[in-house]
């Protein structure tokens, strides 16, 4: 089967029903952005990792080594990916205004190194600093590789 419902718009209620459920307790499960089962690399999975509009912090920096609150996050979806013996991609971005995007990081997660609190995840950019047109290609190149 080649076809897929078209994306229409977004819908952020199951991100709000799990918000009300946890009423304000800890939540310990990760939400996975997008999978993809593709006919040259096999299970695909991608993390989107918006950047904050600070000075300090952009997509072309930005790497969530640095964010070792989060590691759990990416040790778990490490795992997923290790398990489906997929490739795990994340994707930093920014978005100036509602649609309109800025600079953009993809970075493959490499697979052979578990990681940890210390490591959190290894990385290799795929594109280190690039556009939306960048990241168009890229995305579509894997959307398309049914």
């Amino acid at each position: 089967m080649t076809d897929s419902k078209t994306l229409k718009g977004i819908d952020d209620s199951s991100a709000r029903l799990i918000k009300n459920v946890l009423a304000g307790k800890n939540g310990y499960g990760i939400d996975i952005e997008i999978i993809f089962k593709t006919k040259s690399q096999g299970w695909v999975m991608m993390e989107f990792l918006k950047c904050e509009d600070r000075p300090d912090v952009n997509p072309c920096s930005s790497h969530p080594k640095r964010y070792w609150k989060n590691w759990r996050k990416f040790a778990k979806l490490w795992e997923i990916t290790k398990k489906l013996n997929s490739k795990l991609y994340l994707v930093n971005y920014e978005e100036k205004e509602i649609n309109k995007y800025g600079k953009f990081r993809i970075m493959e997660v490499n697979m052979d190194i578990e990681p940890t609190q210390d490591t959190i995840i290894v990385t290799k950019d795929i594109v280190a600093c690039g556009s939306f047109e960048d990241f168009q290609k890229f995305y579509l190149s894997i959307n398309n590789d049914i």
